[in-house]
Order: C-alpha cells, then sequence, then structure tokens
C-alpha cells in the first residue's frame, strides 16, 4: 500500500544499528569473546593507571563485557548512540572519562576506529561505578574526654557532616584501651 523509498545507506545505518541492538539478547559467542577481551585489556589499563585491583572487581568484568558486546558492533560500523548524560558525565566524571578516553586510544583492537564521546561517557559509567564500589567508610572511633551527652552530641554532628566515616564506637579517654582501637582505619 504505502510505497515509501529510502536511501539505501538509511536502510544499512538500520540494519546494522538493529543488528547492535539485537546482540544484547542473542548469544553471539565470537562477540562475547571479542567483548571479554576487550573489556580484559580495559581493566587491565586502568588498573595499570588507577594502581587499583580492578581485574578482581567481578561486576566490572561482566557488565562491561555485556555493554562492549553490542557497542563493538556500533563501533565498527560508525553508528552513534545518543547519550543524553555525556554532559552531566564529562561535567561530574572529568578525570574517569579522561582516563577511558585515553586507554581506548592506547588500544591497538580499536586504533583503525573512530570512537565516540557518547561510547566514552557510557563505558565512563561502568569504571565510575567500580570506582564508587570500593570506596568503604572509614571505620572512625571516636574519643572523648566529656560526658555522654557531649559524646552523642559529637556523635551526632560527625554523622552530619563527614559522610565518609562509619563510626564503630564511642570511647571516653579515661577507658581507651589497645583493644578498641583493632578494628578502626
Amino acid at each position: 500500500e504505502y510505497e515509501l523509498d529510502y536511501p539505501e545507506e538509511e536502510i544499512r545505518y538500520l540494519q546494522v544499528y538493529l543488528i547492535s541492538a539485537y546482540l544484547k539478547y542473542e548469544d553471539s559467542s565470537e562477540n562475547d569473546i571479542e567483548a571479554f577481551i576487550l573489556s580484559r585489556k580495559l581493566i587491565a589499563s586502568w588498573e595499570n593507571t588507577l594502581a587499583l585491583p580492578l581485574s578482581l572487581d567481578d561486576q566490572l568484568q561482566k557488565s562491561l563485557s555485556l555493554h562492549l558486546n553490542p557497542a563493538l558492533t556500533r563501533i565498527k560500523h560508525g553508528i552513534v548512540v545518543n547519550n543524553q548524560l555525556l554532559d552531566d558525565i564529562k561535567s561530574e566524571f572529568r578525570p574517569v572519562f579522561d582516563i577511558v578516553a585515553n586507554s581506548l586510544r592506547t588500544i591497538s583492537d580499536l586504533a583503525e576506529y573512530r570512537i565516540e564521546e557518547s561510547e566514552i561517557g557510557f563505558i565512563t559509567l561502568h569504571l565510575t561505578a567500580a570506582l564508587n564500589r570500593r570506596l568503604a567508610p572509614f571505620k572512625t572511633l571516636v574519643v572523648n574526654n566529656g560526658g555522654i551527652g557531649e559524646s552523642a552530641l559529637l556523635v551526632q554532628s560527625l554523622k552530619q557532616f563527614v559522610s565518609f566515616i562509619e563510626i564503630i564506637d564511642v570511647k571516653n579517654i579515661n577507658t581507651l584501651d589497645e583493644k578498641a582501637m583493632n578494628d578502626i582505619d
């Protein structure tokens, strides 16, 4: 009924885009292996740059491989996916974005391809999530010379204004012993 003519280039673009989207759900062993190897190389590069044991983060390996599976098809065919968070990612996580961009430039498997900032932004979110998982609060012992009321006020103030600590215990300076110091940072 409808006779619509589309340029061959647009039809091809749509085909490749749909294939890359379909690969998220299809078991494509060749793409899976390539994505896995590339994710290992990226993680090794980040581990080297940041001096953190990121290769021990199984969640990073899995999520990055799952992302790279369709992303590799997009990259190889020059498909740009709109990343509506890109400006926020570049603003909030600029150092991580730069690390990801540099690592993608240095991996020889990707040397012949142009990797768009939108894709770098998506990959940045995976590394940022991994870095955030590593942020454990400092286990803290509050030592005070005052009474119970003063200690309670001090603890409440610390909780309110210092978000990166976990208060393990509160001790009076007179009752402080070596055992109390064992489980704190």
